[in-house]
């Protein structure tokens, strides 16, 4: 037998869920102070590119990453180029 240190009826209100804070798997609002991360795809990085020289940059990197992922099959090459970008 396990000895868990905890009074007999708190052990009860526990369990019951009485005086705990329930679990939910409902969004929590995130604080002010924290923005949000942003968003890992293709598309939304090339959006953000604000110079035209950036997106030349990045559509010419897409391309040799894209040609040597055919060729390997290997997508860690792509999941390294988004995560440069």
């Amino acid at each position: 037998m396990v000895k868990l240190g905890v009074s007999p009826s708190l052990l009860c209100k526990l369990m019951a869920g009485e005086g705990s804070r329930h679990m939910t798997a409902q969004p929590q609002d995130l604080p002010a102070s924290v923005p949000p991360a942003p968003e890992k795809s293709l598309r939304a990085i090339r959006t953000a590119l604000v110079t035209p020289q950036d997106r030349e940059a990045f559509d010419a990197g897409l391309r040799a990453v894209l040609d040597e992922v055919r060729v390997s099959l290997d997508l860690s090459v792509l999941n390294a180029f988004v995560h440069r970008w």
